[in-house]
Parts: C-alpha cells; structure tokens; sequence
C-alpha cells in the first residue's frame, strides 16, 4: 500500500474517522445476534491495532522533529496535556 502524504488528505480521512467514530457511539446493539457481534468486535479490534501504527509514526517524529519550545514543553507533558493522559501514560507511549 502506497503513502499518502498530503496533508488535506491526511486531514479529511482524521476528519472521516472521527465521525465514523461518532456514528458508531451513536448505534445501538440490540439487533444484533451474537454471532455478528463477535463479527463487529473483530472488525473494531483489527481497526484498533491498525491505527496504533499512525499513532507511533507521529510520536516518533514528534521525538525526532519537535522543539520544547514549539510544543510549549517537554514532550511527555505536551502530549499529557493535549492527550488528556497521565504523564506516565505519555512516557510509557514515548519510550
């Protein structure tokens, strides 16, 4: 699979997942069997691991490009504050 590195589209397909995220915090369960559940969880759980991927490339070159002065700070508490997580939190993701 090729890279995309353009930033419009890289900023409408975060635009599109968040509201793919917004819709499905929306739904209700309920006509599902079980069956199809289990299906959707698997689909849910793949989509999961696959955007830890981006998510690591960003830190990484967040590590390697940012400037505390650019990011207002070190980088553990930039991404603490603007994560909404635990300074350890954003350490253990760091590392």
């Amino acid at each position: 699979m090729g890279s995309i590195s353009d930033r419009e589209q890289i900023q409408a397909d975060a635009d599109a997942l968040c509201a793919a995220a917004a819709r499905f915090h929306q739904h209700s369960y309920a006509a599902l069997t079980n069956p199809e559940r289990l299906a959707l969880l698997e689909k849910l759980e793949s989509v999961t691991r696959k955007l830890q991927t981006p998510s690591h490339q960003l830190l990484n070159e967040l590590g390697a490009q940012a400037d505390p002065a650019e990011l207002g700070g070190k980088l553990p508490w930039a991404l603490a504050d603007r994560l909404h997580i635990t300074r350890a939190e954003a350490g253990r993701r760091i590392a």
